[in-house]
């Protein structure tokens, strides 16, 4: 009697999952779509390290201060000096 009871409790789960799959199917529930993403943002081309290539025209006055929680400053023993890689 107790696996009678089982059987049918399994058989009525899976007939409520196939109706809910033809609803589905069918067209009953509405669809989910992703707005079109606005033109202001683009997709920029990584390395696979995950790097980003840049190249800077003309000349750019940058002031840094901390990088990664070191303090960058004129009175460091690096006397303010950021070393850089250029390649």
């Amino acid at each position: 009697m107790t696996s009678q009871k089982y059987l049918n409790g399994v058989l009525t789960v899976i007939a409520f999952c196939l109706v809910i799959l033809t609803l589905s199917v069918v067209g009953v529930f509405p669809k989910a779509n992703a707005a079109v993403t606005p033109s202001k943002f683009v997709t920029v081309p990584l390395n696979p390290d995950g790097s980003l290539n840049v190249k800077v025209l003309g000349e750019q006055e940058i002031n840094i201060v901390r990088v990664a929680g070191i303090n960058i400053a004129a009175d460091d023993a690096k006397g303010g000096k950021l070393p850089v890689s250029v390649k």
